[in-house]
């Protein structure tokens, strides 16, 4: 989300961001016609109606299958301690507009030098990180060592050393 975010603030204001780095970005979530985002129409209205139906529930789940690292299941609670402070009504719209948004037709539009991180396992399919790739005109692909869509949680080490490279050297090898 927030690295999809980045790139519509990059495009707004150019001359403030010189290289970005994203990490585990999708430019949609909904899947189409030759682009796989991760989400089919229907999956998305049951996401939705579990939110409506039992959000402490919902945001129990998400937590934990956000972070990925069942292992270390403290993360995904601490996740969801902070998820349940939002009210459901609020979570529910911004999920509406983050899961819905389409930026696709943007990526091309970005001249920047952006690392395009993902983690070995998470929620957003390899095929969105691929696609990304293929659209960024200076996108560069890193993988890091980690699981999970939210790894500055999870792999803080990882993601600071992928950063660390990449701002240092504008490249992620």
């Amino acid at each position: 989300m927030g690295g999809m975010f980045s790139i519509l603030a990059t495009l707004a204001v150019p001359e403030r961001v010189e290289r970005l780095v994203t990490l585990g970005g999708s430019a949609r979530c909904l899947s189409d016609d030759g682009y796989r985002g991760g989400f089919s129409q229907p999956a998305l209205v049951t996401f939705f109606d579990a939110i409506r139906l039992d959000d402490l529930a919902w945001a129990s789940g998400f937590a934990r299958q956000a972070m990925s690292n069942p292992d270390r299941p403290e993360l995904g609670d601490s996740v969801f301690t902070s998820m349940k402070q939002v009210r459901p009504d609020i979570a529910l719209s911004v999920l509406r507009v983050v899961m819905q948004a389409d930026l696709r037709d943007r990526l091309d539009e970005l001249k920047q030098a952006v690392s395009l991180t993902q983690t070995k396992g998470d929620i957003v399919p390899i095929e969105a990180a691929v696609y990304l790739h293929g659209s960024v005109e200076n996108g560069e692909p890193a993988v890091i060592d980690a699981t999970g869509q939210l790894p500055h949680i999870s792999a803080a080490a990882e993601v600071i050393g992928a950063m660390k490279v990449w701002l240092r050297n504008g490249s992620a090898a």
